[in-house]
């Protein structure tokens, strides 16, 4: 049996009774269709305080989106409003025993259930506009008011609820180095670290090039002299730490978690300036061999005979 397999939860503790709203709200978040959900109001002679009474399937059962769920719930029925008659009768003189009662609340078992589905689904979705119950759906609408989709389709709540927390507040610390760098830490789990104007060398187009000796062009006017040049208003650095070494490739360009780390760039950083990043691999140099002088391959970048954190830039 599968381990992430949902299964049916205990609903008929006297100790921690569950309202029947609840149960159906718990049942929704477990991925179970309420619309497969069979209630039956039990009445007054239990209870009216809408706790669940009884339950099929038993607890700890596997549970899939279309497995059929039978409550028998303490709430007030149709039964109780409609004279006794329409179910037990008009005819007297005739042995009926109690069961006319049970089987008229089974009669009347659709039309309890479908008030019982209508409480519960208001009360999710006030829980759901409150933010007080996390639903992946509801908080990827939320986003698509900030018109901010994700890349790619979650298979958690633990980043779409991160954005939903900081997007209303996103012109308060959009290009924050500090703040940015916190929800980098969040969502990868390294240490960022931002550095400001820092140097970077820039290639000159080879159409507007000097070249010393030339008999047509205007040096300085149209054409500049010299193949590169370097400024330090254009760039800043990202310097991430405590990667291990089995995980760095992973940062490299190309790779899954170097796009979205660029993507969350893009969108929390001036998209006018260059990202220069660097990784520090976090422990030991990897000892592929070694000769008397004691030397030792480091990790795929530099061969050195110190012991301190690998570089990349990348």
């Amino acid at each position: 049996m599968n381990s992430d397999r949902a299964s049916m939860p205990q609903l008929t503790d006297r100790h921690h009774p569950f309202h029947y709203a609840t149960a159906l709200t718990l049942l929704m978040k477990l991925g179970v269709d309420i619309h497969n959900v069979s209630i039956r109001a039990v009445g007054e002679h239990r209870n009216y305080l809408g706790e669940i009474l009884s339950q099929q399937p038993a607890a700890g059962q596997p549970l899939d989106t279309d497995t059929p769920v039978v409550l028998d719930v303490g709430m007030v029925s149709a039964v109780d409003f409609l004279p006794y008659q329409f179910f037990y009768g008009w005819h007297s003189g005739q042995a009926r025993g109690d069961g006319w009662e049970n089987d008229a609340r089974h009669l009347m078992a659709p039309f309890d259930g479908s008030v019982a589905r209508y409480n519960a689904v208001a009360t999710h979705e006030k829980l759901e506009y409150s933010l007080a119950l996390v639903n992946l759906d509801y908080l990827l609408r939320f986003l698509k008011l900030f018109e901010f989709v994700l890349p790619e389709a979650p298979d958690s709540v633990r980043e779409p609820l991160l954005w939903s927390a900081i997007m209303p507040g996103f012109h308060m610390w959009a290009g924050s180095p500090q703040f940015v760098a916190g929800v980098l830490r969040y969502l990868f789990g390294y240490t960022f670290d931002f550095e400001e104007n820092v140097a970077a060398r820039y290639d000159i187009p080879e159409g507007i090039r000097c070249r010393l000796g030339e008999d047509s062009s205007r040096l300085g006017e149209d054409l500049i002299i010299g193949r590169s040049f370097s400024e330090c208003d254009s760039s800043y650095q990202l310097t991430i730490s405590g990667v291990p070494a089995d995980e760095a490739s992973e940062l490299l360009p190309g790779k899954p978690q170097r796009r979205k780390l660029e993507w969350i760039l893009s969108i929390c950083m001036p998209t006018n300036l260059d990202c220069i990043v660097r990784i520090k691999v976090a422990g030991g140099d990897l000892e592929l061999g070694s000769s008397k002088a004691g030397s030792l391959l480091g990790y795929s970048a530099f061969v050195t005979k110190d012991r301190h954190p690998t570089q990349l830039r990348a």
